[in-house]
């Protein structure tokens, strides 16, 4: 009887070594899992960037004043450049893209974590402040679209240049560079919320 018992409480024993050694795995393959870098998605790192002057007014550059700063924004197979004197009539998506890239283009750095649902801002690298960005040719479209709970979840695809990159933004672009990135969007009635960011995957 006490040789059963010995065995039953040895056997609890190692049941529950496992158990903690289980969940430690999983607690640190959570903390070594790595964060989201929207300062460097893709990886790369730019051979020279321009010098940072955050005095610098953009819109004094006569240049950067001929590119074309307005958001194009492609919905449902259909698209149209938002301006400040139309973007208020677009849907929620397309109002939180316009509001995203005049953000970046101001360089309003407190402003910009908004855009952001907390939970992938839980597990992103956010710049901590950037200057004012010359971004320019920007182009938002719809990939995909699905229900979740009370909205969508869509997915867009988002490309623009950024003229004398200094890197306080986006660290792995350079001037000529165009590399698009995935945008995920949880999209309400008249709310939209950025929940993930990714580079698309070669085939």
């Amino acid at each position: 009887m006490k040789k059963q018992k010995k065995i039953i409480i040895v056997s609890l024993a190692v049941i529950l070594g496992i158990v903690v050694v289980c969940l430690g795995i999983v607690g640190v393959s959570k903390l070594f899992t790595p964060k989201v870098n929207t300062i460097a998605p893709t990886g790369n790192v730019p051979v020279s960037l321009c010098p940072v002057d955050y005095d610098e007014d953009i819109f004094k550059d006569a240049v950067y004043a001929k590119k074309t700063k307005d958001v194009f924004f492609s919905y449902d197979g259909e698209g149209e450049y938002l301006t400040a004197q139309n973007y208020l009539t677009a849907n929620p998506a397309g109002k939180m893209f316009y509001n995203y890239f005049e953000c970046v283009i101001k360089g309003e750095y407190s402003v910009y974590p908004a855009f952001f649902s907390e939970e992938f801002k839980e597990n992103a690298i956010l710049p901590e402040k950037f200057t004012m960005q010359k971004l320019y040719d920007i182009s938002v479209t719809l990939e995909s679209r699905q229900p979740y709970e009370n909205g969508f979840v869509e997915l867009y695809s988002v490309r623009y240049s950024i003229m004398d990159n200094n890197g306080t933004f986006r660290s792995d672009l350079t001037d000529y560079t165009v590399i698009p990135l995935y945008y995920t969007v949880y999209v309400t009635e008249s709310t939209a919320v950025i929940t993930g960011m990714s580079v698309p995957q070669v085939k």
